[in-house]
């Protein structure tokens, strides 16, 4: 079910991603809409990463917020990558949310 998120830190699976960014909680604004927790036990062929999960403040603490999908594990790989964001990233601290979309951009566009 849908829970409100007070708080996000960095995950480690993904270091290219979350590069300079504190691994300290993150506070997010009060009052912010309920959001359903992303899946935190995806299929493993997906190739799952997770690089931001809900802080300890936070309903369903640990739930993944920013996970990194490619097709790595499939037979033929071609490269593919799918990113999903678990919230809105105007969520985030002013000084946060412009570094972390060119940090995805960057990632999304590397070979």
């Amino acid at each position: 079910p849908a829970s409100p998120i007070v708080d996000v830190v960095i995950g480690s699976d993904v270091p290219e991603l979350v590069e300079g960014i504190s691994s300290e909680p993150i506070a997010l604004p009060a009052g912010l809409p309920d959001v359903v927790p992303l899946n935190s036990d995806p299929e493993p062929s997906t190739g799952a990463r997770i690089a931001m999960r809900r802080g300890p403040a936070s309903k369903a603490g640990e739930a993944p917020v920013l996970m990194v999908y490619s097709d790595e594990n499939f037979d033929e790989p071609k490269g593919a990558k799918l990113m999903l964001f678990g919230m809105s990233i105007a969520w985030l601290p002013d000084d946060l949310a412009p570094k972390l979309v060119e940090s995805m951009a960057a990632f999304m566009l590397a070979e």
